[in-house]
């Protein structure tokens, strides 16, 4: 079984693609965010406009 010892700039380019992963998942979770936000803005829309045509028809 042979070692490998990781050198500067293994070290360097690992940090690199860790960096570039949490951007790409930052961003994932800004438009996951801003899709929830608008689905349960229009879940409270239907829901006041079926409250409101209850209250009418009552």
């Amino acid at each position: 079984m042979s070692t490998s010892i990781a050198t500067k700039s293994d070290i360097q380019m690992l940090q690199r693609d860790i960096e570039a992963r949490r951007r790409d998942v930052a961003k994932d979770l800004e438009l996951l965010r801003m899709s929830m936000t608008v689905r349960l803005d229009s879940i409270q829309v239907v829901a006041c406009g079926i409250l409101f045509a209850a209250l009418k028809l009552t």
